[in-house]
């Protein structure tokens, strides 16, 4: 599309908000349940007359004959022709995530001034600068945390990768059906900060084992996870997804019809997800893929009734020429979501193994509510007329291989700077990544020290012999009278414990050197340095971890915080790191100062890790309850400790 006109960087959103007297209407009709025989008669059935309701005529009949047009090139021949047509396609081209998709939400959570995030931009710049290797300032330190769940098909966190690097460092803690320890993900964020469950698998082409997450089963344990994992309250935000035939081969080549049987599934699925796990006035995204079928249409109209607002949106970074289209929604109503969550169930419960929902509510029912109507016609017009101009653009592109876009360095370079998104080449992303799991503990905790504090004299503090940690031999300085209480575990050793992108390592006082425990799964991320006590159960195969102060938590260096805000920010890691469906290996705690010889047992720690309880030595340490004196003074011994 060289010749043409470069279309906006940024496209202004479009809201709607339904009527009341939609509102009551639609939830008088389903507690009356007038539609199950309609839904039922009409369950098989589907035309092209279905998507004429929501489009005009003369578009769409435009639309079918280039897509026709098109069909009779070479696919790969196409598929080139759109590499150099789309003038977005190198901002895909970014490694700094993995996924376009982590791209397409940074675009859409911008152009909505970060609406999905509840960000701004002075935060977004302080918390993260654009660079590769920033090091920030975590003003969001006190904040409550920021829940996020995502669904998808594949085994990369799309969404949540840039939801870690826009909230930052520790503030968020994120929900994905499908993840394993091994999964590739941005180097910059870490898997400790993210749940999921365990499932049987899909086989996707004979490598990787995935599964769908909006089967009946896992919907059922995800949602169940989610809600466990936010106290019953539900997230923030949740990005729903279509399903991939990439995952789903057997579906690649088939035609749109079959396709788009996969698709629907999804939809629905995704406003199940929205109904059930978003909070009181949290945020949605919905993903669609097909073209306007009766079912999507019925999804968009029942979301319009759950949340307060939503926006029908394509950014410009989804591939131009595809009918991809994304539902924006704010503001979610509890009463409405949960009528319309039983509604859905219902209707999904009724449909065979061999069938596929192909309405969810009568066409009639959306073509009544004039507001609606009027909308989503608008707003369709205007995404056939782009995807039209596009594939106009390929077809003369196809005919004309001297042919270029002048345009694609140009949205380069104004669009990242504008998603404030830095940009890296995958061997950049490469190279960082093999240089972050090279890092040790002596290198990282070097790196973090104060000027003025010695490395070796710091490790001797913490040695055998001369332990003060160890001992409980702290000197007094108190400058206060109120005071906290602490009582060491009789079994445990406490000492220096530092989090590497490989796994944990501790200082070992009476050997002279780090032990590497890379055996075990981090429930912490890297760049960490704390104060702990460690006992091993499970014959070795688990560790708990109570901690007992800490210095820096994933690069946000607290170690100069009054104690009390050190062992906050400690919670909050810990919860963030949470598990109740990942695999957990090293079971995490803040050490609670007000509690005096009690037996300890984090809530944390199933029965089948030890059974036995975990006793505390009668003895105590008193602590300064406002106490100033820094991380690296503590382990010194100096100013806030005495037995």
């Amino acid at each position: 599309m060289g010749d043409e006109k470069r279309p906006p960087i940024e496209v202004v959103p479009q809201w709607i908000r339904a009527t009341h007297e939609s509102r009551e209407r639609l939830l008088k009709s389903l507690e009356k349940d007038e539609w199950r025989a309609e839904i039922e008669r009409k369950k098989a059935t589907h035309s092209l007359a279905d998507e004429r309701l929501w489009c005009d005529d003369e578009k769409f009949d435009r639309l079918g004959k280039m897509k026709q047009s098109l069909s009779e090139f070479d696919s790969n021949a196409v598929e080139e022709v759109r590499m150099r047509s789309n003038p977005h396609e190198p901002l895909l081209a970014n490694k700094i995530m993995f996924g376009r998709y982590s791209i397409l939400l940074a675009s859409i959570d911008r152009v909505f001034d970060f609406l999905l995030t509840d960000e701004n931009i002075d935060d977004v710049v302080t918390k993260r600068p654009l660079d590769t290797r920033p090091r920030g300032k975590n003003i969001d330190r006190e904040s409550e945390l920021f829940y996020f769940a995502e669904s998808q098909t594949l085994s990369v966190p799309f969404a949540s990768q840039y939801i870690w690097l826009r909230k930052g460092f520790y503030n968020a803690k994120c929900y994905s059906p499908e993840l394993a320890p091994t999964a590739p993900i941005c180097c910059l964020t870490s898997h400790s900060l993210l749940d999921t469950v365990k499932r049987v698998g899909h086989q996707l082409r004979g490598q990787e084992t995935l599964a769908n997450p909006y089967e009946p089963a896992i919907k059922e344990a995800f949602t169940d996870l989610v809600m466990r994992g936010t106290r019953g309250e539900g997230v923030n935000l949740y990005a729903g997804f279509g399903m991939s035939t990439y995952a789903f081969p057997e579906y690649e080549n088939g035609d749109q019809g079959t396709t788009e049987l996969l698709f629907r599934d999804s939809y629905v699925g995704q406003l199940l997800y929205a109904s059930s796990i978003v909070k009181a006035g949290g945020k949605a995204i919905l993903h669609f893929l097909d073209s306007n079928t009766s079912l999507s249409m019925a999804v968009l109209y029942l979301a319009h009734i759950i949340f307060d607002r939503v926006s029908i949106y394509k950014p410009n970074m989804s591939r131009p020429s595809n009918a991809e289209k994304f539902l924006i929604c704010d503001g979610l109503r509890s009463k409405e979501a949960k009528a319309i969550r039983k509604y859905l169930e219902a209707s999904l419960e009724r449909v065979r193994p061999d069938e596929s929902l192909i309405r969810l509510i009568p066409d009639g029912v959306m073509e009544e509510d004039e507001n609606f109507r009027e909308y989503v016609i608008e707003a369709l017009n205007q995404l056939a007329d782009r995807q039209y101009r596009f594939m106009e653009s390929y077809l003369r592109m196809l005919n004309d291989d001297s042919r270029e876009n002048s345009h694609q360095k140009e949205c380069l370079d104004k669009c990242l700077p504008y998603y404030l998104i830095p940009y890296a080449t995958s061997d950049e992303m490469k190279n960082l990544s093999q240089e972050l799991k090279q890092r040790r503990a002596e290198e990282i905790l070097r790196n973090w020290i104060p000027e003025g504090t010695n490395y070796e004299d710091l490790l001797n503090s913490m040695s055998k012999g001369h332990s003060k940690m160890n001992q409980q031999s702290f000197k007094k300085k108190l400058e206060s009278r109120s005071s906290l209480l602490v009582t060491p575990c009789a079994d445990s050793v406490t000492t220096l414990i530092v989090v590497t992108n490989n796994g944990i390592e501790f200082w070992s006082g009476e050997k002279g050197k780090w032990i590497e425990m890379s055996k075990l799964t981090t429930t912490l991320p890297p760049d960490t340095v704390l104060i702990g006590d460690v006992i091993e159960a499970n014959n070795g195969r688990s560790l708990i971890v109570r901690i007992i102060d800490v210095g820096v938590i994933f690069g946000d260096d607290i170690s100069t915080l009054p104690f009390k805000k050190r062992l906050k920010a400690a919670e909050k890691v810990v919860e963030a790191c949470r598990k109740d469906g990942a695999r957990q290996d090293v079971h995490i705690s803040v050490a609670h100062y007000e509690s005096v010889d009690q037996s300890w047992r984090p809530n944390l720690i199933p029965d089948r890790v030890t059974e036995d309880p975990i006793y505390f030595m009668k003895r105590k340490i008193r602590l300064i309850e406002d106490s100033s004196t820094s991380f690296y003074s503590m382990i010194n011994g100096e100013n806030a400790w005495e037995i």
